[in-house]
């Protein structure tokens, strides 16, 4: 039994043994194994406790999106914290001024999918195995891990819910693109895409945008930042950008004071050198720098231009701080992403972009102290891209067609010959082409090559009232004496009252018109464009918007945007403030400085193979400069500063370099051309104080940096800058901004020049250059696009900028600050200012005034005192800026701008027409075919002189007028060929129309007007109502000729007036812009001017003493009547007026043309009665022994059908007159009467010969009436101008025969039942006692006279039938431009008449 224990204990034993290896296995430590779902998640402790700055960047988008995401753009939300609850993690707003957390708001909240812990998991026994599970055994708030989807915020109207910074934009998808992360310095971030509705693009077709955007929460860090109070005073000198906070007043609510006590600029934490705080402690600022890192990716090629730019802006940081360390520096060992809030980035952007865009700036900030935490600046190769081949297009142009070369070339000349003015080189200011068209406008003297000097008068069309030098012509106009009244301000009150119409009212007299009758705006050129003419967004890409602005007006083609553009321009001006908080660049800022930097290349290298050279060397400057220009302008906003579009006009700050050249220029002013180092081209690029304009060039800033942007960098980072004494305050730097645009005509964007004169000579110069570049398709596949945007486009970029010089001249005197004035002195600010330094007339001295041609009492002709004896007082550039004298002369440019537009031709070949001593006007002749022909054609249905010798001298006044600034094609032509329609051009015709708009609608968006209720146009103001007139009379009447050019003929270059192209659709919207734009509540006097009736209205019911003119139409259906106004201006009653005589002269023709059917039966019968004269003529001239008569009686009489005898002539013209082209019948004539001339010739010899000294004198007859000239006009001979082919015509001092050939003085050529005279003496009743020698010489000399008086009647019977052959040939000519004509009349007619009726003037 032991034994048996004993076994039974070592079995106990090797069990207890196994039981405790297998428990030592049990208990080994496992491999962990994590259950926890791959489901993103993260640790609330990353949010707790902590404020994040919350910003979400664009990193990828469609590159034709059309919800205005673009690639490296961010929005700052400013500062959160973040709120976890069980259904949401929510992003609330860190800072607000109040203090109030019911008033702080929800930025964000994305839905908490799950709360969770992870942690091991227990077993039954409470035992950890090694496994890592989700927990959620404790409450909610108490576990430690989220489960978030970020793909969409749940509150819907966040903006962070959208892919544009509009809550309201259609996303129809969001997908989470990759988890957020956490990175090591706290940061966090995810990446999102949306799928966003967009409208259609260019080509119509309806697309989704893809945009990808990433979101930033990054942590903020504590500084020692002191924040910069920036007062209204500070922003007023220097702009910068600000954080506002709005704090409220307990017991008075919201205060200016305190807005103002709580705005802080946004500056980085920099500072002068030694700054300490108020303790003595130093600041971090006087060490810190501005760091710059490179984007991944950037350009190789940008990188030296883009140190460049970082060591200009250090410079400035340096010299401003007083520091001798770097402060702005470029950590190149760093590339970092685009968009990361973390780091200051400059940014380059290669991927193609929407929009054009060139560069933006963009931060993030703190909202209560202003501090910038980080910026960045981008450049976008897209827009740079798009430059170049704008500028590849030009160059394509220049080396393939002659006539742009050419172009370019007289465009360059014209700039030089400008810009040349600014320096004379001797005493005076040289006036040039643009200043000899101000003075054919006012109908000054010019010459005809444009140089000073000449006796020749401009054109009475001219733009503006014409003026006489001499103050004898201006008595009968106004008393002599009068002073302005423009000084008085119970005048300007009283004109301030008449233009205060309530902004809309204009508005709503068209909308009106628009719904009762549709038709009358209907364009029919509008359909060559194949769509609807484009809106405000649509016309300058405003993707991205709500939805496209809709206009209160009907909907007409899209025309009604251009009649309500002020609205749109209002809508833009919010916009274009609400994003100046970015530094935004077009690529519209560079396009037109292309254009002025490759003709000043191709000036010179004129070769083609020479400027074909220097092509790569154009696009690698243009590419440079764009970019350092673009790189240098966002770092500024980056720095803080905000836009200064004062820049360009700042002249008295301009860069050093501009008056060290200038000083340079003046020094070589005597020097021969080829010997100057430096001419007025090189000033260009240092015309600007501030590199945060707009500049008008793209190189217009290469000179870098200007004085302003180092004043304002003192003003704000230099703590110690005294703001009161500091030389950078008392230099008074001109400083204006976004919300500021157009307020006044020096704050613009993309301007050039010193004042009001230059900026809006630029802006017509821009205007004509790019206008050959823009209206033709040059292989552009969105031509059609550019089509349809082109009126709205051009209405904002040159018309209403253009226009409102004439605004801006009456809303300054409306507005003028009173000074002391003595007896005859200005007492207007503006006005004294520009007398006292001698650039205009004293205007307040009667007398002084009246000498120049000055009316005080008529504004419209304040400009004839800019001049003096010897040209223009003083250079218009640089006349005070808002002067009387720089709104004068602004003003007329403007004037004839408008004219030059208004008044275009279509190109082609053109006659000058004299029409009076000096003046000349232009007529248009067929390009193709032969010109002698055309201009027989021409000349006959004018009823000119036909005759082969003055074809002959018209042809030395042909010429042509070429495509550019007078010639430019009317309709726009598309290209029906292809698969497709393509469009061509962009007619003439819809810069004609929004000229009309620009000079009537009341409303340019404007708020200074709006505020002010000023709502005047053209005709409302006292300068330019007259003008206005005109140009309304000229679109409706079609007669006037507004437009005066120099043209090229053979005889030199004249001043001449252009037929301007219209059709019926400009005079539509002429007679809308007269009835509803240029009536007013205060003045309805166009209405009277243009009132047309019918017979039995009672409208048109003269006054006593008035005149009335009734015309029936050719129908005789319609009868209409016009009385003339008691000013005698009536435009309807001058237009029924010609209508009536155009209708006379047409009847009068119709007659002779219904004639011509019998005049060849009668010419045969006539030629029968002519055989026995002939014969006769033969026989009787053979017997008068004359030497060489043998030779010329074969040119009259001979029968031979091969001989071209004056016989022959006559049957060929009158009996197939039809068959023979006009200028042969003309030269047929005159051969004709060459002939007769040669016979009376040889009479005249014969007769000088036997008595030379006319002792034996023969009583003789001559024709009753003096000849009369044929002239055009009114100054027609007895057949309304035709040659006349009578025979023999005399009078006493020659004798005028057949043909228009004339024998000299003292030819006794008979006429048979005139009077006698003596050939050289008075008329006598007997016969004069004769010597005795003269019986033998009398005799001969009757034989002679009788040989004459018989030949007379044979040239009479000759001159009978080409006369009639003429009329055959030229009634069917007079009669078709008499119906045309008349057709056109009555048109005009009826136009007025529908408009009137539909405006309610009966």
């Amino acid at each position: 039994m032991a034994q048996g224990q004993n076994k039974m204990g070592k079995f106990a034993a090797l069990v207890a043994v196994f039981a405790a290896l297998a428990l030592s296995a049990c208990t080994k430590t496992k491999e962990t194994k994590s259950m926890v779902s791959p489901d993103h998640y993260m640790s609330k402790a990353d949010f707790e406790g902590k404020t994040f700055s919350l910003v979400r960047g664009i990193e990828e988008a469609d590159s034709n999106n059309t919800v205005g995401a673009i690639p490296g753009f961010s929005e700052d939300f400013g500062f959160v914290t973040v709120r976890i609850t069980e259904t949401e993690l929510q992003f609330i707003e860190a800072f607000n001024p109040q203090n109030k957390k019911e008033t702080q708001s929800v930025l964000a909240s994305f839905a908490i999918k799950d709360h969770f812990d992870i942690q091991r998991e227990e077993n039954d026994f409470k035992e950890t195995t090694h496994r890592i599970v989700e927990n959620r055994e404790r409450p909610w708030n108490q576990r430690k891990f989220i489960r978030v989807d970020f793909s969409r915020p749940t509150n819907e109207k966040s903006r962070l819910s959208s892919s544009t910074q509009d809550p309201t934009a259609p996303t129809e998808n969001v997908v989470q693109l990759a988890d957020p992360k956490v990175e090591a310095d706290g940061h966090i971030s995810w990446l999102t895409e949306f799928s966003a509705a967009g409208g259609s693009f260019w080509w119509g077709v309806e697309n989704n945008s893809r945009v990808v955007a990433r979101t930033h929460l990054m942590p903020v860090k504590a500084t020692d930042y002191e924040k910069l109070n920036y007062r209204e005073k500070d922003f007023q000198r220097f702009g910068f950008f600000y954080t506002r906070q709005l704090l409220e007043d307990p017991e008075k609510g919201f205060l200016d004071s305190k807005l103002e006590d709580n705005t802080y600029a946004l500056m980085h934490n920099v500072c002068e050198a030694g700054r300490t705080d108020k303790n003595g402690k130093p600041l971090s600022c006087s060490t810190n720098k501005i760091v710059w890192h490179l984007s991944k990716g950037f350009a190789e090629k940008y990188k030296d231009v883009t140190r460049k730019a970082v060591k200009e802006w250090n410079d400035v940081f340096k010299k401003s701080l007083g520091r001798s360390d770097d402060v702005v520096v470029l950590n190149e060992d760093l590339a970092v992403d685009v968009v990361d809030p973390r780091y200051n980035t400059l940014a380059y952007y290669g991927a193609k972009s929407p929009g054009g865009l060139l560069g933006v700036a963009q931060w993030a900030s703190n909202p209560m102290t202003g501090e910038l935490i980080a910026a960045r600046a981008t450049v976008y190769e897209d827009g740079i891209r798009g430059t170049l081949g704008w500028v590849d297009d030009i160059i394509t142009m220049i080396l393939n067609d002659e006539e742009v070369r050419k172009l370019f070339l007289a465009s360059d000349e014209e700039a030089k010959e400008r810009l040349s003015r600014l320096f004379p080189s001797t005493g005076g200011f040289k006036v040039q082409e643009d200043i000899q068209k101000l003075r054919m406008s006012m109908g000054m003297p010019v010459h005809s090559d444009l140089r000073v000097g000449s006796d020749l008068l401009a054109d009475s069309h001219g733009a503006t009232t014409a003026l006489k030098k001499d103050s004898k012509s201006l008595a009968a106009n106004f008393a002599r004496g009068q002073k302005s009244p423009f000084q008085s301000q119970s005048y300007r009150k009283d004109l301030s009252r008449k233009l205060a119409e309530p902004v809309g009212r204009g508005l709503a007299r068209k909308e009106a018109l628009m719904k009762k009758a549709p038709e009358l705006f209907a364009v029919s050129e509008v359909d060559r464009l194949g769509g609807a003419i484009g809106g405000y967004d649509y016309s300058f890409g405003l993707i991205g918007a709500k939805q496209p602005a809709k206009s209160r007006l009907p909907s007409i083609q899209g025309l009604e945007h251009l009649h309500d553009v002020g609205s749109a321009l209002r809508e833009e001006r919010a916009r274009m403030v609400n994003q100046a908080h970015t530094g935004v660049h077009g690529a519209e800022l560079v396009e037109e400085a292309a254009i002025r930097y490759i003709r000043k290349i191709l000036a010179k290298y004129p070769n083609v193979n020479d400027f074909k050279g220097q092509v790569a060397v154009i696009k690698a400057e243009i590419d440079q400069l764009t970019f350092y220009t673009t790189m240098l302008h966002e770092m500024g906003h980056a720095f803080g500063l905000r836009h200064n579009f004062h820049g360009s006009s700042d002249s008295k700050h301009y860069h050093p370099e501009y008056f060290r050249l200038s000083k340079q220029i003046e020094s070589e002013a005597a020097l021969p051309a080829d010997q100057k180092t430096v001419t007025p081209d090189d000033l260009h690029p240092f015309m600007f104080s501030s590199i945060m304009d707009y500049g008008g060039d793209f190189y217009a800033q290469a000179g870098g940096l200007g004085p302003y942007d180092f004043a304002a960098i003192k003003y704000a980072y230099n703590r110690t800058t005294d703001r009161n004494e500091d030389p950078v305050v008392k230099s008074g730097y001109k400083f204006c901004t976004d919300h500021q645009v157009n307020d006044t005509i020096l704050c613009r964007r993309f301007d050039k020049g010193r004042n009001v004169s230059e900026i809006t000579a630029n802006m017509i110069e821009d205007y004509h250059n790019n206008w050959v570049l823009s209206h033709f398709r040059r292989d552009r596949a969105n031509f059609e696009q550019r089509a349809r945007s082109y009126p709205m486009a051009a209405l904002v970029r040159y018309f209403i900028p253009i226009r409102q010089v004439m605004d801006e001249y009456i809303y300054s005197l409306i507005d003028a600050k009173d000074v002391a004035a003595g007896e005859n002195e200005c007492g207007m600010e503006h006005w004294k200012k520009s007398v006292d330094a001698g650039e205009i007339v004293n205007v307040c001295d009667p007398l002084a005034a009246e000498q120049v041609g000055v009316d005080p009492t008529d504004l419209s002709t304040f400009a004839a005192g800019l001049f003096g004896e010897q040209g223009l007082r003083k250079n218009p550039m640089e006349y005070e800026a808002y002067g009387l004298a720089d709104l004068v002369y602004a003003d007329a440019i403007a004037k004839q701008f408008f004219v030059e537009v208004l008044g275009s031709a279509e190109p082609g070949t053109f006659i000058a027409l004299p029409i009076a001593p000096g003046k000349f006007q232009l007529e248009q002749i067929p390009s193709s075919g032969d010109l002698e022909e055309n201009l027989a054609q021409f000349a006959a249905e004018r009823g000119f002189p036909t005759t082969p010798d003055v074809i002959g001298q018209m042809k030395q006044l042909v010429g042509r007028i070429d495509i550019g600034r007078y010639g430019k094609p009317f309709v726009s032509e598309a290209d029906e060929t292809g698969p497709f329609v393509r469009q061509k051009n962009i007619g003439a015709f819809f810069d004609k129309y929004v000229a009309m708009i620009a000079l009537g609608i009341k409303d340019i968006g404007v708020p200074k007007y709006y505020r002010r209720s000023m709502t005047g146009n053209a005709y409302a103001y006292p300068q330019t109502k007259d003008f206005a007139t005109q140009m309304i009379k000229a679109m409706i009447t079609q007669k006037d000729r507004i437009l005066t050019i120099p043209f090229k003929t053979q005889v030199g270059v004249i001043p001449v007036a252009v037929e301007p192209s219209l059709n019926l659709d400009v005079k539509a919207i002429g007679t809308i812009t007269a009835l509803v734009d240029f009536v007013s509540d205060s003045d309805e006097s166009i209405a009277d001017s243009l009132r047309v009736c019918s017979l039995n209205d009672q409208g048109c019911r003269a006054g006593f003493g008035q005149k009335t003119v009734e015309f029936t139409t050719a129908s005789g259906q319609d009868v209409y009547r016009s009385v003339q106004t008691l000013k005698e201006d009536s435009i309807s009653f001058d237009l029924l007026t010609e209508a009536a005589a155009i209708d006379k002269e047409r009847k009068e023709w119709v007659t002779k043309l219904q004639k011509a059917s019998d005049t060849i039966a009668t010419n045969i019968m006539k030629l029968e009665e002519l055989k026995p004269v002939r014969e006769s003529m033969i026989k009787t001239l053979e017997s008068l022994e004359i030497a060489e008569m043998a030779q010329i009686l074969p040119m009259v009489f001979t029968d031979d059908e091969k001989t071209p005898s004056l016989w022959n002539i006559t049957k060929l013209v009158a009996t197939k007159g039809e068959e023979i082209p006009l200028f042969l019948t003309l030269n047929m004539t005159q051969q004709a009467g060459g002939a007769l001339e040669a016979v009376g010739g040889l009479i005249v010899a014969e007769i000088q010969k036997i008595d030379p000294k006319n002792e034996c004198p023969v009583p003789m007859a001559v024709e009753g009436e003096e000849p009369v000239e044929a002239q055009g006009g009114d100054k027609q001979g007895p057949n309304g101008g035709l040659p006349t082919v009578t025979g023999l015509r005399g009078r006493a001092n020659g004798i005028r025969l057949a043909g228009g050939a004339v024998l000299r003085p003292g030819s006794p050529l008979l006429n048979n039942n005139a009077p006698v005279v003596q050939p050289n003496g008075p008329a006598s009743a007997e016969e004069p006692k004769m010597p005795a020698h003269c019986a033998e010489i009398l005799e001969r000399k009757k034989t002679l006279v009788a040989a004459v008086t018989g030949f007379q009647g044979f040239a009479k019977g000759v001159g009978e039938l080409l006369n009639g052959a003429l009329e055959i040939k030229v009634a069917p000519l007079r009669v078709k431009r008499a119906t045309d004509e008349l057709q056109r009349a009555e048109a005009n007619i009826r136009l007025i008449r529908r408009v009137s009726k539909a405006v309610g003037l009966e």
